[in-house]
């Protein structure tokens, strides 16, 4: 390429675009014919799906994120971890225009996740492909394409072997992103800012030894690749901008790459009296990185990033910013209620703040990945973050997704803690284990130096693996802690997973015929061995304990422990196993609506006053009959009134809970709460009547951004005729929409309930369920109505409202096209006149003269 050429791109140095919408799907796999085309580059023929001139009018048309086997009904044929649902094959088709102007710039597509065994065409040529279902890929597709005129991207996924023993999901379940740049350009994860005190993470490891001063020194690497074909001279300009994004400093280095190279820049520079990026006051500054070629800027990248300090200390724990704190954190799968793993932006970071609403501090991202946005929200909302690879493998594969992860992911001052090789027990204890354990820790120090490795072992805690990790991590365990901590006085500790518990939520009496286990906090069933009360109070009493993350602070689908043939026949039962779809180890359920454990955390994670009586107080039938009510508080004292009249003022022992037996008479219960002999607190349980009225609450705002991409998360509940909160209600309700709005799923915390996930109707579970309705691209008002029979409707009202949208590649895609956007057996429920029906308007593509300048 020409060096004017690469000038000419000065005022339009690199572009983003999302490209969720405009999809074509077909589930299931094409016919496969090796006759009358050449099987090679460019006439790929094999596959028939993947040409241009390929008919997909008959193929759903559908956005992303997608999880397709989310859709599916449940079957016993399927596999049980998996939560009973196909994991199928699946092919996608996105056909789009390049401007023929853009000749001569790289041309990326990157996936954040696609499950999995992805192979990517490009107008029939094989562009690459990725084995894992886990982790962000960038493709170059930049020799491919038809400048100037239509382009089309095939997509084959094939979910039917698993990767993990959960529900995973399948489809492309994350963002798609298409990135333009000029030949001389930062690559994928090319910026590395460090941060630092005392401690340069180039001379030691800072996570040890580094505490907060006044002033603070900057590091900004940037690799700059160089794909000219001759050398250039390139100079990489850094500005830093404040929280509030006035300019603060700045730096330059200049060097020459010699032909199809890359080189690494660096600009060192420091901060007075920054403001340091916590919990409760998460600042973000900017790096502002341009790559120039003579006196014209041919990329520009702007950075987000954090100033704190982080240090574990082998004797006293973990330190943020020179504090201690006690690392108070859950570890979770992804999944959640109606929408499967293609999970929105929007619910990410509800689950964030429903977890720090709780005292929550700290999030593990289970043995893989979280999702770009997922981390944004960690950095704007205070959350700190324990992140792992899938795979502890040891081949050039799992290498190579460490390397993608560690470069997309290094500047963001959520993460803490990197973590690999979760109970893997075929491993641990030999030597083939001690070496890839050693490998991979060097592997992440070599991509960044600022932050400690350890793994989640359940097993295997000897020199070998001591030597190996920064942080000794411990998968339950906790007879090793104290005798580990003699003989490796040296090493901070964390415990990675705790407090492993089996209940479903607003459940009080044995229901594990139907697939439910009790709320509270003792042995349920044959498998319980773990209690909240002793893990955390194990936690507590040991100063060097850095913290540790309870399994797990959401249910999620497939691994129904003890719902399956070995742990049902295990406890001596013999008759058929209840299916059950989703485990119980969550804080909260599939929805994220708390179990009456989430309220001993919150008790005893943070200092707000708190008071939790349970159960409800519905008991029909059950007159006179003893029931235990519960209370979890951080009160000195608890007095219980039953229908009026003291059943006994209780101590509340440090970390503690208290119970009372009380025979059952229609009325109410209340707790009272007392510190320093002052009540401070009270909480009410009534017998309600009868479910009157369907009342909805948006858990995030009645307002969403009309932008096709942010949802509404919606709880649905009954009251009675007096207004009161039915907690046993289980009326089957239904939805349709008005407006410009679709609806993506439901749920209601059940376990056992086999209703399809994006069924229009769903079953109040304890008295709740949730939906997810998404905002199309029109603004206005749109309504959502739930209806039950003989009760009042409910209807919400949501404003949808006129924001920017993210830059999109428009579809080449016409808007009268017919559209399929759900199977037909969800789409018949929809009743007359519902906006989802016409959820896919493509003259939003037509229109956006924006991204798309050729539509006028």
């Amino acid at each position: 390429m020409q060096r004017e050429k690469i000038l000419s791109m000065a005022d339009n140095t690199r572009e983003k675009l999302l490209m969720d919408f405009g999809w074509k799907f077909h589930e299931g796999d094409l016919p496969v014919s090796h006759w009358g085309k050449l099987c090679k580059s460019g006439s790929y023929g094999n596959e028939p799906g993947i040409g241009l001139a390929y008919d997909d009018t008959s193929w759903r048309s559908v956005d992303l994120p997608h999880d397709f086997a989310i859709e599916s009904e449940f079957d016993q044929k399927y596999n049980i971890g998996h939560g009973y649902v196909p994991m199928g094959t699946g092919w996608y088709r996105r056909q789009f225009v390049i401007p023929a102007e853009d000749r001569g710039r790289k041309i990326f597509v990157e996936f954040e996740g696609a499950f999995r065994d992805m192979t990517l065409y490009v107008n029939q040529f094989i562009a690459g492909r990725h084995e894992s279902g886990y982790g962000t890929i960038r493709f170059d597709i930049t020799d491919f394409l038809n400048y100037g005129s239509n382009n089309v991207l095939a997509v084959r996924v094939d979910g039917s072997q698993p990767e993990g023993w959960w529900y995973e999901g399948t489809g492309i379940y994350r963002h798609v992103w298409m990135i333009k740049t000029s030949r001389v350009y930062i690559p994928f994860g090319g910026i590395h800012v460090q941060s630092w005190f005392n401690a340069d993470p180039e001379e030691c490891k800072p996570f040890l030894v580094d505490v907060p001063g006044s002033l603070c020194r900057i590091r900004v690497k940037t690799v700059v690749s160089n794909s000219n074909g001759g050398p250039e001279q390139v100079k990489v300009r850094i500005r830093l901008l404040a929280p509030d994004g006035s300019f603060l400093t700045g730096g330059e280095d200049s060097r020459k790459i010699t032909g199809v190279n890359e080189e690494t820049f660096s600009v060192m520079t420091e901060i007075e009296a920054p403001r340091l990026w916590a919990l409760d006051t998460p600042w973000l500054y900017t790096a502002v990185v341009e790559v120039m070629v003579g006196d014209h800027t041919v990329d520009r990248l702007e950075e987000i990033f954090g100033i704190r300090t982080i240090r574990f200390d082998p004797g006293k724990g973990f330190f943020l910013n020179g504090k201690p704190l006690k690392i108070k954190g859950a570890a979770n799968h992804y999944d959640h209620a109606g929408v499967g793993s293609a999970v929105p932006d929007m619910v990410n970071e509800f689950r964030i703040r429903r977890l720090k609403e709780f005292g929550f501090n700290a999030y593990r991202a289970s043995v893989k990945p979280c999702s770009p946005a997922f981390l944004d929200a960690c950095d704007r909302l205070g959350m700190l973050v324990l992140e792992e690879p899938r795979t502890f493998a040891g081949n050039e594969q799992a290498y190579q997704d460490i390397r993608r992860l560690v470069l997309r992911d290094r500047n963001h001052p959520s993460i803490i803690l990197w973590g690999f090789a979760n109970e893997e027990t075929n491993l641990f204890n030999t030597p083939q284990g001690a070496m890839i354990t050693k490998t991979t820790a060097a592997l992440f120090h070599s991509l960044d130096p600022t932050r400690p490795t350890t793994t989640a072992r359940n097993c295997g805690y000897d020199q070998d693996h001591a030597e190996a990790v920064d942080v000794l991590g411990y998968n339950y365990h906790w007879d090793q802690w104290d005798i580990n901590h003699e003989r490796f006085p040296d090493k901070p500790v964390i415990e990675t997973e705790m407090a492993s518990t089996y209940t479903t939520r607003s459940v009080y009496f044995d229901e594990t015929d139907r697939g439910r286990l009790v709320e509270y906090d003792r042995p349920n069933f044959w498998i319980r061995k773990t209690f909240t009360r002793e893990e955390v109070t194990r936690q507590m009493e040991r100063q060097w304990m850095s913290g540790g993350f309870i399994w797990t602070g959401f249910d999620y689908r497939g691994e129904p422990t003890p719902f399956h043939e070995k742990g049902w026949r295990g406890s001596g039962r013999t008759e058929k196993v209840p299916m059950v779809v989703s485990c119980h180890f969550g804080t909260f359920d599939l929805c994220g609506f708390p179990k009456d454990e989430a309220y001993y955390y919150k008790s005893w994670y943070q200092e707000d006053p708190v008071l939790h009586v349970f159960p409800h107080w519905n008991w029909a039938g059950k007159e006179g009959m003893e029931i235990t009510v519960a209370v979890y508080s951080n009160m000195d004292q608890v007095d219980l009134l039953v229908n009026g009249s003291s059943a006994g003022c209780q101590t509340m022992q440090k970390l503690g809970m208290l119970e009372w037996k009380v025979p059952y008479q229609p009325g109410h219960i209340e707790a009272v709460g007392y510190q320093n002999g002052k009540e401070v607190l009270r909480q009410r349980r009534e017998t309600t009547g009868c479910a009157a009225a369907v009342h909805l609450l948006p858990e995030n705002g009645s307002q969403i951004r009309a932008n096709r991409e942010d949802v509404a998360i919606i709880r649905v509940t009954t009251v009675d005729s007096k207004g009161r909160f039915v907690p046993n209600a289980n009326n089957m309700i239904k939805f349709h929409t008005r407006g410009a709005i679709r609806i993506l799923g439901a749920g209601n915390g059940d376990p056992a309930d086999l209703t399809p996930n994006h069924s229009l109707k769903r079953k109040l579970f304890g008295g709740l369920a949730q939906i997810i309705v998404q905002a199309l691209d029109r603004p206005g008002e749109a309504w959502l109505v739930a209806e039950g029979e003989g009760l009042v409707t409910g209807e919400l009202k949501l404003d949808l409202t006129d924001s920017p949208r993210r830059l999109f590649l428009p579809a080449a895609i016409t808007s009268d096209e017919t559209v399929k956007d759900r199977p037909e057996s969800i789409c018949r429920e929809e009743g007359p006149g519902n906006g989802a029906l016409k959820q896919d308007d493509y003259a939003f593509y037509d229109h956006n003269t924006v991204t798309n300048p050729n539509r006028k």
